[in-house]
């Protein structure tokens, strides 16, 4: 996933953040980081319903990105938002079932044409429709350097080796300014065993920590989502509005890549 240029919220939005109580050491336990009520804001998220792909929840960027108030996004078709030609893309990969790959896409948008991965998720009954906008400074990735960054994964010695291997060659990719591969014991305790980071940022590789510190509720998530990422630790979550789901009244189950990380978590990555 390549970095890209964050999408402020709109002003007019309501502002209110997580769904849930502030957590600390205390009761991190009981975080419930599977409903985080908000996004990171360099991307935007769509809940629409499967029968007439409307909108019944967005994040509060998504005003602002699409050059809309407020009040035009919920209730809006996704041709509205994202055009004929993409919205017709997604839904023939909904009724495909077609979800493991992100659609390329070109949004003509009231501030111009935009660059953006369409990523495609089912919660319930809703399909998550996740715009992230591509940095104009990111060089598309080639079929020949990512056959050369297999080969390189291929050769590498040891279990150790392969993950060093596999840091570098995210980071080379994604242009973030660190990567980590976390290791759990038999008893969930956690070791940073590889790393590749920017050469000012002050070492993780080679620290442990308990149990507690990726508790179980968080740890499920891992087994859905193998990869986690942070664009900006300084970010200000972007809302998801309603918080609840207004055909159920559950909270959102969030498990996309734009989905808000733990307060907690930022504060230490």
């Amino acid at each position: 996933m390549q970095a890209a240029r964050p999408v402020q919220p709109e002003p007019l939005a309501p502002a209110h953040g997580y769904v849930h109580d502030a957590v600390d050491l205390t009761t991190c336990d009981r975080e419930p980081v599977h409903v985080p009520g908000a996004v990171q804001p360099h991307g935007v998220l769509l809940a629409v319903d499967r029968a007439e792909h409307r909108v019944v929840v967005a994040s509060a960027n998504a005003a602002g990105f699409f050059g809309r108030p407020p009040r035009g996004i919920l209730g809006a078709a996704l041709p509205e938002l994202l055009g004929e030609e993409v919205a017709a893309r997604v839904r023939g990969a909904d009724t495909a079932a077609d979800l493991d790959e992100a659609l390329h896409a070109r949004l003509d948008l009231p501030t111009g044409p935009v660059d953006a991965d369409v990523a495609l998720h089912v919660s319930g009954d809703r399909l998550l429709v996740e715009v992230e906008p591509l940095s104009p400074d990111a060089a598309p990735v080639s079929y020949r350097a990512t056959r050369a960054a297999i080969a390189r994964l291929a050769g590498s010695s040891g279990i150790d080796g392969l993950c060093g291997r596999l840091a570098h060659e995210v980071r080379a990719l994604t242009g973030f300014d660190r990567v980590m591969v976390y290791r759990f014991d038999a008893q969930w305790n956690g070791e940073v065993v590889a790393e590749d980071r920017r050469d000012d940022l002050n070492a993780f590789l080679g620290l442990h920590y308990p149990a507690s510190d990726i508790p179980a509720q968080a740890r499920r998530l891992y087994t859905v989502n193998w990869t986690r990422l942070i664009a900006d630790v300084d970010y200000v979550p972007a809302p998801l509005e309603p918080p609840v789901d207004p055909g159920t009244g559950a909270p959102w189950t969030c498990r996309t890549p734009c989905c808000a990380a733990s307060p907690r978590s930022t504060s230490s990555t």
